[in-house]
């Protein structure tokens, strides 16, 4: 959401909004939600990012509950904010034209300090990647600061696309027995999740190539264009094509691996 007001918008559809009724008048409820993210510390309080990143940290029932951000993302975030960005940005987008509308690459190649991804590149994710070296930064970064994985711990990523946060997973399990597990079923995402894994070395990561579901039926997955990958969906809301997909119940998949008695620390899903 581009601004606290369209994400109230949202939140009204669910029954309640921090004990404030469904038909509560909105712009006390947005004055609410203003006045919670400038509790938290979080910088424009309206960006998309820092509204997420906030929501994970709130108990809905319960604002006071709000976790403060910690020192070392606040430093990731002022780090990420140096002079030096505008510009490197600056000189990324000028590439990015020159090689999506001059020469016409299907697919650029990015990298994300250590990790290597290749992006398509009309794609908004594989866009920013290349571009701004970053993908929904502010969960990114709470992430980053949050979770540390311990030794036979399993993180779960449902909807792994190309693999951003299986790799961001990867990294936080690095030195423990911890798993990455991740699921995606577009055929056309899993070329690029598969090479991504490969070319950074993914040792935690378990790739597997369907759709989670409550059943293991299958199903059609309805394809967006080419603009946005990540909104490939099992409902029938894109008018792009459709393939067919193998489906499971995350716990028979963890059962089969003989996987079920072991510690879910996170599961990510988008």
């Amino acid at each position: 959401y581009n601004d606290v007001g369209k994400a109230c918008d949202r939140l009204l559809k669910l029954r309640r909004v921090f004990s404030v009724e469904v038909d509560a008048n909105l712009a006390e409820v947005r004055k609410r939600l203003n006045t919670l993210l400038d509790q938290c510390g979080f910088i424009p309080a309206n960006h998309n990012g820092a509204y997420r990143q906030w929501l994970l940290g709130v108990d809905c029932a319960h604002p006071a509950s709000l976790s403060q951000e910690t020192s070392q993302s606040k430093s990731m975030r002022e780090s990420s904010a140096s002079s030096t960005m505008p510009r490197m940005s600056a000189l990324k987008s000028v590439s990015y034209v020159l090689n999506r509308f001059l020469l016409r690459r299907a697919f650029l190649n990015a990298r994300v300090g250590e990790l290597k991804f290749r992006v398509k590149t009309e794609d908004v994710v594989g866009r920013h990647i290349y571009k701004y070296g970053r993908h929904e930064p502010q969960l990114t970064e709470w992430l980053r600061a949050t979770v540390e994985p311990r030794d036979g711990e399993l993180l779960i990523d449902i909807g792994a696309n190309i693999g951003w946060y299986a790799l961001l997973f990867e990294t936080l399990c690095r030195g423990t027995t911890a798993e990455v597990h991740a699921f995606e079923p577009a055929p056309d995402n899993l070329d690029l999740i598969r090479h991504n894994l490969q070319q950074n070395q993914a040792q935690h990561v378990t790739l597997h190539e369907m759709g989670l579901s409550d059943n293991s039926e299958g199903a059609a997955l309805h394809l967006f264009s080419d603009a946005n990958r990540g909104r490939h969906s099992l409902l029938p809301i894109n008018d792009h094509a459709t393939v067919d997909i193998p489906t499971a119940r995350l716990d028979d998949v963890l059962e089969s691996m003989q996987l079920a008695d072991r510690p879910v620390r996170l599961i990510k899903i988008d």
